[in-house]
């Protein structure tokens, strides 16, 4: 049985032992699956299930991807702030190992896309955040503030601007 008592992630059940036959006994799941999942959970919000990945040491920082989800690789805060998932993005600022600041494959930080996107009360959390880096630059030396005048939101040039960014 998993954390809360629903599928787990990586725990192995109970018995390992094969008792149907041609069924293949328990495998740890790959760091690709892992990753995949991850997303899913953030997508579908999940909170519980990423309460247990966290309670058993799962690092908020891990990359992932997900094909049907994602173009490209990400972090779950990235995923989770771009998709204004509010609940999961407060869950993952509260993770003490949180790199707040690691962007995604294209060096996007989560508070780059919720700017672009216009996520008002996730760059307002993040920017609450003790390690936030305002000023970051991802893809093409784009800070926060360059990515909410790109997508055209005021209230969040504003944010940004009363943040200290440049």
């Amino acid at each position: 049985m998993g954390c809360g008592g629903g599928k787990d992630l990586v725990s192995p059940p109970q018995s390992d032992t094969d008792s149907f036959p041609g069924r293949r006994r328990w495998q740890k799941p790959t760091e690709e699956a892992i990753e995949s999942e991850l997303i899913t959970i953030c997508d579908k919000e999940r909170f519980g299930a990423l309460e247990c990945f966290f309670a058993t040491d799962g690092d908020p920082n891990i990359k992932c991807n997900h094909t049907e989800l994602t173009q490209y690789t990400t972090t779950m805060l990235a995923y989770a702030a771009t998709h204004n998932r509010i609940r999961i993005v407060d869950l993952l600022l509260r993770q003490p190992k949180l790199d707040v600041n690691m962007g995604d494959e294209m060096l996007n930080t989560a508070l780059m896309l919720s700017a672009w996107k216009g996520n008002e009360e996730i760059v307002a959390m993040l920017l609450r955040h003790p390690r936030i880096d305002v000023d970051a630059r991802g893809f093409g030396a784009q800070t926060a503030l360059c990515a909410a005048v790109e997508g055209g939101f005021a209230r969040q040039v504003q944010q940004c601007v009363a943040a200290g960014s440049n």
